[in-house]
């Protein structure tokens, strides 16, 4: 009960889900949304832009490309950005990634299996997920989706960088009862490639547990983000938190250039 508590409360599941390609939504096929596109309706560039839509399903997106990937699946230049992304039900903010030297897979088999990234030169990339979004979702689990028995769950994130937590669990036994559940820690990078949750507290109806069991029911969850399931090989150097969002970055941000450009926006999809 303990590892299922502490993971609602973070919203964690929604977070991890950004990363898994298997939990991402799925969206209409290209007859119910319209568009053209700069490089034409088909080829390469167009399969490629109709893959990131199908596995963001975005408020708005922008796809731009220095040419069309070639015959074995290879993209010198790529810039993404995507707005109000949709994955495991939860929004994401924005994700905008820029990677050159992008080498894809066999492109004959585009229409069959989704695009997979086999290597990069180099990625640059920035993620932003806001509070409003992660409450709204965990709203949506108090209905019953996950445990009838939660209520008040929220999350709370802090200008110093603290992330606070808490729901009430009503267990039921002989008689009913609430047990408030509260976390309190921070995120930290590790390695790069990992967001850990640090200097945490859980406590039981107000009274801090002892720092073992904390451990134990914490550590389950760890990392609470890994970037090895996402499809570009993404590696992080900053974390910067504001009380209304959390904004993951590498080292070079990513930077937008002119080239061929797939856009589409909230229905329909334009291209310049």
């Amino acid at each position: 009960m303990m590892k299922r508590l502490v993971a609602l409360l973070l919203a964690l599941a929604a977070l991890t889900g950004f990363l898994s390609p298997s939990q991402a939504e799925t969206v209409s096929e290209e007859g119910d949304w319209n568009y053209t596109l700069s490089g034409g309706r088909e080829g390469r560039g167009a399969d490629l832009f109709r893959f990131f839509h199908r596995r963001f399903s975005p408020e708005e997106m922008t796809l731009v490309i220095d040419g069309h990937p070639d015959e074995t699946g290879k993209v010198r230049h790529l810039y993404l950005d995507v707005r109000g992304a949709v994955v495991d039900r939860m929004r994401l903010d924005r994700i905008a990634i820029e990677a050159f030297d992008v080498q894809f897979s066999d492109p004959g088999f585009w229409r069959e299996e989704d695009p997979a990234v086999h290597s990069m030169l180099a990625v640059y990339s920035q993620a932003t997920l806001r509070e409003e979004d992660i409450n709204d979702r965990l709203r949506e689990k108090q209905i019953g989706d996950d445990d009838e028995h939660w209520r008040r769950i929220g999350i709370d994130f802090r200008e110093n960088g603290d992330v606070h937590a808490e729901g009430v669990y009503q267990a039921k036994l002989l008689f009913t009862f609430d047990i408030l559940i509260e976390i309190d820690g921070r995120f930290d990078l590790v390695r790069g490639r990992q967001v850990w949750l640090s200097d945490y507290t859980l406590k039981i109806n107000r009274r801090e547990i002892p720092e073992s069991l904390a451990r134990r029911a914490v550590g389950k969850l760890q990392p609470i983000l890994d970037l090895d399931r996402f499809i570009f090989p993404l590696k992080l150097s900053s974390i910067d938190q504001d009380d209304e969002k959390v904004t993951l970055r590498s080292r070079h941000l990513p930077t937008r250039f002119e080239g061929i450009t797939y856009r589409y926006e909230g229905g329909t999809s334009l291209s310049r």
